[in-house]
């Protein structure tokens, strides 16, 4: 479980900083580490008063994961579609 927890917490965290701004033009962000003191709903995330979603530290780590899983099923169906 501890390998999961670093995955999640550091792989998926920054993935989701870097990839969520890009895939929602600017809309959605992950939130800093450096914020503790904000509420989120039950799902995750908050909006702030400029209109955008903010998605606290755990739930980024997974959406993080979740897209180098997508990636990684994507890169395999290619390899298994390109070949006769």
């Amino acid at each position: 479980m501890f390998l999961l927890d670093i995955l999640v917490d550091t792989l998926g965290y920054y993935t989701a900083r870097v990839v969520l701004p890009i895939i929602s033009l600017g809309h959605i962000y992950a939130e800093k580490l450096s914020i503790q003191d904000a509420s989120y709903n039950i799902f995750g995330f908050r909006k702030a008063g400029n209109r955008k979603l903010y998605f606290c530290f755990t739930m980024a780590g997974w959406i993080g994961v979740f897209i180098w899983i997508f990636a990684a099923v994507l890169i395999l169906w290619l390899i298994r579609s390109s070949t006769p």
